[in-house]
């Protein structure tokens, strides 16, 4: 299925471009910015992909759901899931990134830094959203 892992991807997709960010030369200055516009672009796609399959109601939906450390009692899983109350905070979030990105076109003064941790706290924001009964020290993973 195309839509499967959408969370997963709004997820991870701004860390992995802030590591692209963070391993590039500081005198490519002009690529900072337009990977991160790059990334905010490729994230409102994969919210309206997410609208399309989201449906107003109870509960959780598209949730994904992966055992990640088992461990005699240390028992750890990837959880994640999108309800009605974080829908509009998601999309909100994706559109604040792109706007943010935008008015920051001018920076240059350590761009590659700015960038990466703009696209960073991004991902932290859709971290805390869409994470499903884990406690707020697993969240930060």
């Amino acid at each position: 299925m195309m839509f499967q892992h959408l969370l997963s991807f709004l997820i991870f997709l701004p860390v992995a471009a802030a590591l692209v960010l963070l391993a590039l030369p500081s005198s490519l200055k002009s690529y900072h910015k337009w990977i991160a516009l790059g990334v905010s672009i490729i994230q409102i796609l994969i919210t309206l992909g997410i609208t399309s399959q989201f449906q107003a109601g109870p509960g959780f939906q598209l949730t994904e759901r992966t055992s990640w450390i088992s461990i005699s009692q240390l028992k750890a899983e990837y959880f994640v899931g999108i309800d009605g109350l974080s829908f509009p905070l998601i999309l909100l979030a994706v559109f604040i990134l792109l706007i943010a990105v935008i008015s920051s076109w001018n920076v240059t003064d350590r761009s590659k830094g700015y960038f990466a941790l703009l696209l960073i706290i991004e991902r932290g924001y859709h971290r805390q959203l869409l994470c499903i009964g884990s406690s707020p020290v697993l969240s930060l993973l």
